[in-house]
């Protein structure tokens, strides 16, 4: 990984005017990040004033996004739960889950949602609102995106 950060930064010496001032900003928070995220894994084995372990981290944010799939919720929201500043929060949860917790909190709410639709009689429309899709239509366009099929097609061949 840290081989894609520095020939990204060769790149972006090499020819600056073929890449943006936000592809510097990347690489370097990037390479800020891992630092770190070393620098606290560090300080996990150092005694006892060390940082809390990043799995735990991504429990309490796991715990909370399950608690609350009903609730309107921010990633600050998410964050405050798991008590760690968002962007680190970001990153250790995508070491840890391949995801971010944004895409966790809809894949959840998606599985969820195909469970309603399997067993309840609630419309698209109501289960929609009930996981906080905003309108049923950021539901079935969210819906589609995961599943590869309408909220109503879904609940037809199951």
């Amino acid at each position: 990984k840290l081989d894609r950060i520095q020939s990204g930064l060769l790149a972006l010496f090499q020819a600056p005017q073929m890449h943006s001032r936000l592809t510097a900003e990347a690489l370097a928070n990037d390479a800020i990040m891992r630092a770190i995220l070393r620098w606290s894994s560090i300080g996990n084995r150092l005694g006892p004033t060390r940082f809390q372990n990043e799995d735990e981290v991504v429990r309490r944010a796991i715990s909370f996004i399950h608690d609350n799939l009903t609730r309107s919720i921010s990633l600050p929201d998410i964050a405050r739960a798991a008590e760690r500043d968002t962007t680190i929060l970001v990153h250790v949860f995508k070491l840890a889950t391949g995801r971010t917790p944004y895409a966790y909190l809809l894949d959840c709410r998606i599985a969820a949602a195909k469970h309603d639709l399997r067993n309840t009689e609630l419309s698209v429309a109501s289960i929609a609102r009930r996981y906080s899709f905003g309108s049923p239509s950021h539901f079935a366009t969210t819906f589609r995106k995961s599943t590869g099929t309408s909220p109503t097609a879904y609940r037809r061949n199951t």
